[in-house]
């Protein structure tokens, strides 16, 4: 259990200060735009939560597809760094169970993503809350923004419990995927991008569904099941990728 858990630390040596580098500047980026233009955010917590959304959206966005990037690089990083692959050829770890362990330390990071963009809008919710007239805002306003606008029901999901696990599901496939996709184009598929493309556009997806029936949440999770499933397969079961 201690190689493996050194495979994770590994993991984390390589590029976990660069994940929270990202994470804050993220933070520090958003809380510049709402300063910026709070003024425009009457209606964000009482009206139209559209306001917000639009503002502020691309800018998770933008370093999610960063975080995705970190994640491939780091999948990587056996080939392309002598020291990480020497520390793995000593630990006689096998190359699979290496890939197992980036996939968990890519999914680690995508639920700290996802944990810390919740904080920082409940952060800025709160906040706007505070700058508004005490007369016009009540204890259930900054929850009913969370009903209201996609972006953030599905940040916090509130009592549709469906959408935390479909959420998590796709999270986790999506890190599944980055942590195979050089694995897989190291065995000569010219398709080991198709994965991690897909998971992020179901992730896309989601995030502008609003409060809605348990199905389309089942659903998700049977996608994000179904990533996973097709990724194991060719890397673990069909000959073609055998070593």
């Amino acid at each position: 259990m201690k190689k493996h858990l050194s495979v994770l630390a590994l993991c984390a040596r390589n590029n976990l200060h660069t994940v929270i580098g990202l994470l804050c500047a993220m933070c520090a980026s958003e809380t510049l735009v709402f300063r910026l233009n709070w003024n425009k955010y009457l209606t964000y917590l009482t009206v139209d939560c559209r306001t917000f959304e639009d503002t502020l959206h691309w800018v998770p966005q933008l370093c999610f597809v960063f975080l995705m990037l970190l994640m491939i690089q780091l999948s990587s990083s056996g080939d392309q760094n002598h020291s990480t692959g020497y520390a793995l050829r000593r630990l006689r770890i096998p190359e699979k169970t290496a890939v197992l362990w980036k996939a968990v330390y890519n999914v680690v990071c995508l639920l700290l993503f996802w944990a810390v963009q919740t904080a920082a809008v409940l952060g800025l919710g709160y906040w706007y809350t505070r700058l508004l007239d005490p007369q016009s805002v009540s204890a259930q306003t900054l929850f009913l923004a969370f009903y209201r606008d996609p972006f953030l029901h599905n940040l916090l999901p509130l009592g549709n419990w469906t959408r935390y696990y479909c959420i998590a599901a796709l999270l986790a496939a999506a890190g599944f995927s980055a942590s195979l996709m050089t694995y897989k184009l190291r065995r000569g598929s010219r398709y080991g991008w198709i994965m991690p493309l897909f998971s992020c556009i179901l992730l896309g997806v989601y995030f502008r569904q609003g409060v809605g029936h348990w199905s389309v949440d089942v659903f998700g999770v049977l996608a994000a099941a179904a990533v996973m499933g097709v990724d194991a397969f060719y890397c673990w079961e069909n000959a073609y990728y055998e070593e």
